[in-house]
């Protein structure tokens, strides 16, 4: 009565359509496990191995198509992991994005999976960074990896953006090198590189090679600078995560200038990025407005970041506090509290040379003293075209408008969040504004063995969406520059 799989599921004591589920999932990992180049984990995820046919990598797209078991199937079995097309290493897409021996980011117009092979000293943290996946994702993909996994190891990643992956580079110590000196050099940090060459004592010997694992794009960013660095500001130093979770590699201190004082020299270390742009742009705040006072410039980073003391923020970086600028004629010795002894216009131009900047996120300013700021960069001609663009005032301190938000104990001093640098592939934006204009080749078509490139209308996106194809289809280069704002986070 009603067919075998009604009877089976009454006599387990399961509904029947909840039996049908089952028995779907079952077929459909029992077909693929049955697949050459095709492994099944426990609780039935589908993950592609290296001995596929003709020496390719395994993929679950590959597989469904010669089982004949429909995609939704194959999802709905493996866990909820999407399906696609041949998974492609990291190093093949980097190889199609590359202009020659500039190192570039590979885009695809859609998501596909990639097969990203560990290197020694790489954390999940980081490596879903690079690929702007979620972490919690990266584990769900991967679920046999265990806290960490081990240099060898081949993630799946789901992902349209694939970074060049690391480089192994030999390096001869030289009489004059240190650990921490070479790490600088590679954009390591001193202790990841010890780990890569560890040896009883860990003494160097002049002459002798050591292995470094680097990022080809943080490292041609250095090789160019190395010698002459601008405004004296060594490169190599960038975040790994997000601000509020995250941590610094080989931070640079803010030198000492004329145009501000370091309150707290210990932890003034930031990016690259960030020390350059905060000292061109607190250098113009002082020659355009020919503020007297004394600008002070308070926390960014410890010199490996993680957490400081007191914020929630300031892990990787990128995080700035400057105390409000006070009137010239108040002893600047003393705390901007109360308000009035506050130099708005100062504060307003100061504000303004940030933000003119264009690497600026998001400033944070008590809600009642950005009314103050509005009345004073009246004064000095700012439209309210230009305050509506600057300011969440006067929409409310929950708007999601304007550069500059409210956030309570902002009332001193003014908290500034930079964007990624241009070579910081780990560094993780809280929004898509605060994202890194790393640089990017939108790879149309690559790495399908089937060869030609296909076409199929897509009624989701309203456009054509490309299939896979030759390796040499490549579209010319552009950079990627983030233009919708959402939500900005909190210090």
């Amino acid at each position: 009565m009603g067919g075998p799989g009604r009877s089976r599921g009454m006599m387990a004591g399961v509904p029947a359509a909840a039996f049908r589920r089952i028995a779907a999932r079952s077929v459909a990992v029992a077909v693929l496990a049955g697949l050459p180049g095709v492994g099944v984990g426990w609780g039935g995820g589908v993950a592609g191995r290296d001995d596929g046919p003709a020496g390719r990598p395994g993929s679950v797209g590959t597989a469904v198509a010669r089982a004949g078991v429909g995609g939704g199937a194959v999802a709905r079995a493996s866990g909820g992991v999407p399906a696609g097309g041949p998974a492609v290493f990291a190093g093949q897409a980097a190889a199609a994005a590359a202009e020659g021996d500039r190192p570039a980011v590979a885009r695809y117009a859609t998501k596909r999976w990639i097969r990203h092979r560990v290197v020694p000293r790489e954390r999940l943290a980081g490596i879903a960074a690079r690929y702007r996946v979620r972490e919690a994702s990266l584990r769900r993909w991967n679920p046999e990896v265990g806290d960490e996994p081990e240099a060898g190891d081949v993630l799946r990643v789901y992902t349209d953006f694939v970074p060049p992956p690391r480089r192994l580079r030999t390096v001869t110590v030289q009489p004059d090198d240190t650990w921490t000196r070479l790490a600088r050099r590679h954009g390591i940090g001193s202790w990841d590189l010890r780990a890569m060459n560890y040896r009883p004592g860990g003494r160097l010997r002049p002459g002798e090679p050591l292995r470094v694992w680097v990022d080809p794009i943080q490292q041609a960013a250095i090789d160019a600078e190395w010698d002459d660095p601008p405004l004296g500001v060594r490169p190599g130093a960038h975040g790994v995560g997000s601000p509020d979770d995250g941590r610094l590699v080989a931070g640079v201190q803010l030198p000492e200038r004329p145009a501000y004082i370091r309150k707290i020299p210990g932890s003034a270390y930031g990016t690259t990025h960030t020390i350059r742009t905060l000292v061109r742009a607190l250098e113009t705040f002082r020659r355009d407005t020919g503020f007297g006072g004394r600008i002070y410039v308070g926390a960014i980073s410890r010199p490996r970041g993680g957490r400081l003391g007191g914020h929630r923020s300031h892990q990787t970086g990128r995080d700035v506090d400057i105390r409000l600028p006070l009137r010239t004629s108040i002893p600047q010795a003393l705390e901007p509290i109360p308000a009035r002894r506050v130099d708005f216009v100062a504060l307003y131009g100061l504000v303004r040379a940030l933000v003119d900047t264009g690497e600026v996120v998001v400033l944070f300013l008590d809600y009642p003293l950005q009314r103050r700021l509005a009345r004073a960069a009246k004064s000095v001609g700012a439209t309210d075209e230009e305050l509506a663009v600057l300011l969440q005032w006067p929409r409310g301190r929950k708007a999601s408008r304007g550069i500059v938000r409210d956030s309570p104990g902002h009332d001193d001093h003014i908290h500034v969040r930079f964007r990624c640098g241009p070579s910081e592939t780990e560094c993780r934006g809280l929004d898509p504004e605060g994202w890194g204009d790393l640089p990017v080749r939108d790879v149309i078509a690559a790495h399908d063995p089937r060869g030609a490139v296909k076409t199929r209308p897509c009624a989701a996106c309203g456009r054509s969406e490309r299939g896979v194809g030759s390796a040499s289809a490549a579209a010319s280069p552009r950079r990627a520059r983030p233009v919708a704002r959402s939500r900005a986070g909190t210090p």
